[in-house]
């Protein structure tokens, strides 16, 4: 049937059977309960465009081959169980739109762009994207989304990945013995991959220890295990939502992690980041031998580690000890001189061991010193006296039996506008550095 600059619409109840190929122009469906049956000899789409949400079934063994690529009109196209569809020449998804797998199979016969519009997503069960008789692969620029509980998709053909793979909930799967043209040598070179809570995404037998490409995790239960030996991050690495992270070994940084709130990063041995940037909105625990890293990863602080958390909320700020081979940085209120997450006198007196005094090394956080500029004094008195909550030690009368000097505390705005031209000077640098991402799909985004 030659559609070309025509619509077909398909927008009453039950089963449309059209025979053959429909060549150009668009088929429209407005209806839910409306499917799409191709048989004949070598049923197919050629160049059509979907608009509306179209369902497709076939009968078995009869399969629709698609040539000269499909356009999506912001609408959807759903495979039915035992439908695959061929693809049969080079050609490409594009526009905007949604292709759903409801338990069938797209089989590249050649090499299948995947727009940057474009989703492909799994419906009620699972979906495949194979081989056929050809040299097919798939060239994924837009969004590829396992999304069922108890669902999955395989990926068993050449996937290279310069949009989003993503895992929200069940698992995403590509065969061990696929050509995986975005990872090789140990690293992961292109492309987001984005793991959910209670969700697993494999890559075949892959070891990464270089990560080039955009890893998220969010969520407990997030199982890559793929990433598991990273010792190298040059691109964008998160965990969020309660999704800790424990290194294999030394880890270098030297483009972007993000220690996103609820999370903790624990890295053994020692951390390179003298050219990266960490984004600290949690925890980092450093498990170390030898020197102690604290005077180094202090320094950095303000220019390669950072928290937005902080930056938006200065009453916040990153607080640093060290308890003996263990080197812990953590997101703390102001004023928490041990983090233990309160402000009491117990911080009070440790800032009075030290006030008006400038040790060599400085006291740093634990001492007193939540400005890092090697002293403590009025200002930091200022900063814990604004947070201070010890209804068994009042403030006033905690001043005063630490002989330190009677302060009024000041009104929140004050302090805030205070606390936040600290953390402008601290955070001078900051402005220089980017947070890289190479998300590309349609309504993805890294975490914050």
């Amino acid at each position: 049937m030659i559609n070309t600059g025509n619509t077909i619409h398909i927008d009453d109840v039950g089963t449309w059977v059209l025979t053959g190929q429909i060549k150009g122009g668009t088929i429209a469906s407005n209806s839910s309960a409306a499917a799409l049956i191709l048989v004949g000899e070598d049923p197919g789409l050629d160049g059509v465009t979907i608009a509306g949400n179209l369902k497709t079934i076939s009968n078995v063994p009869t399969s629709p081959f698609v040539s000269n690529g499909l356009h999506f009109a912001g609408g959807s196209l759903t495979l039915n169980t035992f439908v695959s569809s061929y693809f049969t020449n080079s050609q490409a998804l594009t526009g905007t739109g949604d292709f759903f797998l409801n338990g069938a199979s797209i089989v590249p016969l050649a090499t299948l762009t995947i727009g940057s519009g474009v989703a492909i997503r799994n419906l009620n069960t699972s979906g495949r994207i194979m081989p056929g008789s050809g040299t097919g692969g798939v060239i994924n620029e837009g969004l590829i989304s396992a999304e069922v509980p108890r669902g999955r998709i395989d990926i068993s053909i050449s996937l290279a990945n310069r949009g989003t793979i993503q895992v929200t909930a069940g698992m995403l799967s590509v065969a061990a013995n696929s050509v995986f043209p975005s990872f090789s040598g140990g690293s992961l070179n292109t492309g987001a991959w984005i793991v959910g809570s209670n969700s697993t995404l494999i890559l075949g037998t892959a070891s990464i220890t270089t990560n080039d490409a955009t890893v998220i995790l969010k969520g407990v239960g997030s199982t890559f295990i793929a990433i598991n030996p990273l010792r190298r991050n040059r691109g964008f690495f998160s965990i969020s939502d309660g999704r800790d992270f424990s290194s294999v070994g030394s880890l270098t940084n030297t483009g972007t992690i993000n220690i996103c709130s609820l999370s903790t990063l624990s890295v053994l041995d020692t951390i390179v980041n003298a050219s990266g940037l960490i984004d600290l909105n949690h925890k980092l625990i450093v498990d170390y031998s030898g020197a102690s890293p604290l005077s180094e990863l202090v320094g950095q602080i303000g220019t390669h580690i950072i928290s937005s958390a902080a930056i938006a909320d200065p009453t916040l700020g990153i607080g640093s000890k060290d308890d003996g081979n263990v080197v812990l940085l953590q997101l703390a209120t102001v004023g928490d001189a041990n983090l233990d997450e309160f402000v009491n006198f117990e911080d009070l007196t440790a800032l009075s061991q030290n006030y008006e005094s400038s040790p060599l090394l400085g006291p740093g956080w634990t001492g007193g010193d939540f400005n890092y500029d090697g002293a403590v004094n009025l200002t930091d008195l200022y900063s814990l006296g604004y947070q201070y909550q010890d209804p068994l030690n009042p403030l006033p009368q905690a001043l005063q039996t630490l002989g330190l000097p009677i302060i009024e505390v000041p009104e929140p705005g004050m302090t805030i506008l205070f606390l936040g031209a600290w953390w402008c000077c601290r955070g001078a640098g900051i402005r220089r550095l980017h947070v890289r991402s190479n998300i590309t799909s349609p309504g993805s985004s890294p975490d914050s």
